[in-house]
């Protein structure tokens, strides 16, 4: 079991606290993932990210159905509702071994 991430009062500290793992975001009603790799004041960077389109139960090994997007994807923190850890989210990501 991971460590208890220090209790955050911005999103911009929750994001910052998973700088260097993979995450799922969920913004704007789509759901992504990847490694987050960068935050700003008012922007989110997930490299080797994926857009998931349908996550299935949180504690599978894989996503049901996502489409990789073969780079960096940048969210605008504003639109971040969640920022989160599934079992899934540490299914290898493309350009993975």
């Amino acid at each position: 079991m991971a460590a208890a991430k220090p209790k955050a009062k911005t999103m911009r500290q929750v994001c910052e606290g998973y700088i260097g793992e993979k995450v799922a975001v969920l913004a704007a009603r789509y759901q992504y993932r990847g490694l987050m790799s960068q935050v700003s004041d008012d922007v989110i960077t997930l490299a080797n990210a994926a857009a998931v389109e349908v996550s299935g139960p949180s504690s599978g090994d894989v996503p049901n159905t996502e489409d990789p997007i073969n780079g960096d994807v940048h969210i605008s923190l504003n639109a971040v509702e969640i920022v989160y850890r599934p079992n899934w989210v540490n299914a290898p990501l493309s350009g993975e071994a």
